[in-house]
Parts: C-alpha cells; sequence; structure tokens
C-alpha cells in the first residue's frame, strides 16, 4: 500500500511541474503579444513626387514624425512626446492633409518656403509643455535643440485678432512700405513707416523690418502682407511671419491665436 502510494505521489509531482510549466509558457506568450500589440511593430513611411504613404499599427505617434522626418526631410521640432500609439494606413497623401490628421487636437504650425513658386512645407513645430525636441533627419533618436520658438511667440485671443483685421483700409493707413534697404534679388517688402499702437505695432513690426512671407505666402505689397494677415486666422491657429531685422539677420514672429488675454494698448 505503502509502495503505490510513493508511486502516485511521484506521478502528480510531474504532472504539477508540467501544469507549472505550461502556465508560465503561456504568460510569456501572452505578455509577448500584449507587448506587440500596444508597441507594433514599426511604421512603414514611403515619400515619392510630394506624396506619402504611411503604415502603422499601433506605434508611438513619435516614431512615425521620426519616419517622416527621415523621408521628407522635413524638419520637425516637437514639445510634446507623442506617445499614443497610433494605427494609420494612408496612401498618395499630400505631406499637409498627412501632418493635419496625424496631429488633429495637437497645437502645431508648418513653416512653408517657396519652391517653383508655389508654397512647400520646410518646418513643423509642435507645441506642448515638454521640453523641445528636433526630429532630426540623420538620427532616428530625437536630439535636444535650442527653443528658437518662445522668444518669437505672441499669443492673442481669436476675437482680439479678428477685431483688428477686419478693416484693411483702416490698417493701409497704419503702415508704409518700400523698397529702401532691400538688396538686388532680395524678396519682400521693406516697413519704412508705423503707426504707433497699432495693430502692427502690437505684433512685433517695426520700422526697417522686411516682410518676405506670412505662412510661405509670398509678400511683394503691402496690400498682399494686409491681404493674407486677415485670412489666415480662418486657416489656422498659429501664423508665422517670415521677416529679417535691420541687420538682415532672419527673425520669424509667430502669432498663436489660443483665447488668451488681449494685449495691454
Amino acid at each position: 500500500m505503502c509502495r503505490y502510494f510513493k508511486k502516485v505521489k511521484k506521478s502528480n509531482d510531474i504532472n504539477f511541474s508540467i501544469s507549472v510549466l505550461v502556465l508560465f509558457i503561456a504568460v510569456i506568450i501572452a505578455f509577448t503579444v500584449s507587448v506587440n500589440i500596444v508597441w507594433g511593430s514599426g511604421a512603414v513611411v514611403k515619400f515619392q513626387e510630394d506624396r506619402i504613404d504611411i503604415k502603422a499599427e499601433k506605434v508611438p505617434l513619435m516614431e512615425i514624425m521620426v519616419e517622416i522626418a527621415n523621408n521628407t526631410g522635413l524638419t520637425i521640432r516637437t514639445e510634446d512626446p507623442l506617445i499614443n500609439p497610433v494605427s494609420l494606413n494612408y496612401k498618395s497623401n499630400s505631406i499637409e492633409k498627412s501632418i493635419k490628421r496625424l496631429l488633429a487636437g495637437y497645437n502645431y504650425a508648418i513653416v512653408y518656403s517657396e519652391i517653383d513658386k508655389r508654397p512647400v512645407p520646410v518646418e513643423l513645430n509642435i507645441f506642448g509643455k515638454g521640453s523641445l525636441r528636433l526630429l532630426n533627419s540623420k538620427n532616428e533618436t530625437p536630439q535636444q535643440a535650442p527653443k528658437p520658438m518662445d522668444e518669437h511667440m505672441k499669443r492673442y485671443s481669436n476675437q482680439w485678432y479678428a477685431q483688428q483685421v477686419r478693416d484693411p483700409k483702416k490698417l493701409l493707413k497704419e503702415i508704409s512700405v518700400g523698397q529702401e534697404g532691400r538688396e538686388p534679388g532680395q524678396q519682400g517688402i521693406v516697413v519704412t513707416k508705423l503707426e504707433k499702437k497699432s495693430f502692427f505695432d502690437q505684433i512685433g513690426i517695426r520700422e526697417g523690418d522686411r516682410i518676405t512671407n506670412v505662412d510661405g505666402y509670398e509678400i511683394n505689397s503691402s496690400k498682399k502682407f494686409i491681404e493674407r494677415l486677415t485670412t489666415a486666422n480662418r486657416e489656422t491657429n498659429i501664423i508665422r511671419i517670415e521677416r529679417f531685422n535691420n541687420e538682415n539677420i532672419i527673425d520669424p514672429i509667430y502669432i498663436e491665436l489660443n483665447g488668451k488675454k488681449n494685449p495691454t494698448p
């Protein structure tokens, strides 16, 4: 009776060990699958003839933006960690349309440059509360970068801005421009006179500034400048005015329309 009991106990020990081993393997498999579901297996980005294809399954948004920078040459700066996983399959979209879909709900600005007489996106700034990172096309790992936007950023309410630009004729009387100080081959307009406490004065424009474009649209007259300013707030909540100061150094102005308090007169 005792010999039979010992034999049964040994068999039970073996069965218990096998059960534990099977359970351990099942846990490892489940963990591996769950990690793969959360983080995905990488983003695939293809860029050709100004069109972009993006395919990803549960991939952190940061990884997708790095791939976009690598494949398109677009300079991307972000203050947001962009850690949320994203699943998508975009085909033959423009860069602007892809960015709009990827960054829905984010605060960002696209900087354009005129190439072949048309605005082309060359820079993307994503605003947030974290430290600024540059998604360098030569490095997959985001690198720390200087913070060029803060000192140029001006924040106004949408209501205040709309009220200021509602009368183009009034704006034309507040600013005078010319070609003085512009070297041969240079684009844009040169501000020769400004009324104090005018709209232009409050957003930071100074006499002697050379304005070349607004959100990538070339400026060649005061009328064109005002036209762009009066319509830009309908298209974006961050307006970029590219200007060169008296020393011919680029010194852009960013206007963020986010419901903040109106400027003090």
